[in-house]
C-alpha cells in the first residue's frame, strides 16, 4: 500500500516540474506569452486593480476600447483571485503575469493527475 503513494507523490512531482520546464522563460522574466496577451488581457486586469483595489475594484476602465464597463469584459482575468492578490500585495506586471500563468498551468496539471489516479 505505502508503494501506491510512494508512486503517486513521484507523479506529482515530475508533473509538477514539467511546467517549470517548459515555461522557464516565463518565471525568470525573459520572455511572456505572445499575441493577445499583451492586449485585452493583460490590459484589462491591470486597469482593474490598478484603478481600484481588492476590496473596491473600479467599475470602468478607460485604457480599453475608448473606456467600457469594466463587468462587460467576459474574458477579463480580473475576476481570477490570484491576479487580485498579486496587484494588492505586489506589482502587477507583464512578467508577474506570465508566472501567474505557469502557477495556474502547474495548478491544473496536478489536478488532472490527481483525477485520473483516481478515476
Amino acid at each position: 500500500m505505502k508503494n501506491i503513494y510512494k508512486h503517486e507523490f513521484v507523479g506529482i512531482v515530475l508533473v509538477s516540474l514539467l511546467p517549470i520546464f517548459v515555461f522557464w522563460g516565463y518565471l525568470v522574466g525573459k520572455t511572456a506569452p505572445p499575441w493577445d496577451f499583451f492586449g485585452d488581457y493583460y490590459t484589462q486586469a491591470y486597469s482593474w486593480w490598478d484603478l481600484g483595489s481588492f476590496f473596491d475594484p473600479t467599475t470602468y476602465l478607460p485604457y480599453l476600447v475608448s473606456g467600457f464597463p469594466s463587468h462587460l469584459g467576459l474574458q477579463v482575468s480580473s475576476y481570477y483571485l490570484p491576479v487580485g492578490l498579486i496587484a494588492e500585495f505586489g506589482e502587477y506586471t507583464i512578467m508577474n503575469a506570465a508566472r501567474l500563468q505557469v502557477f495556474t498551468i502547474s495548478f491544473g496539471l496536478i489536478g488532472i493527475f490527481i483525477l485520473a489516479k483516481k478515476f
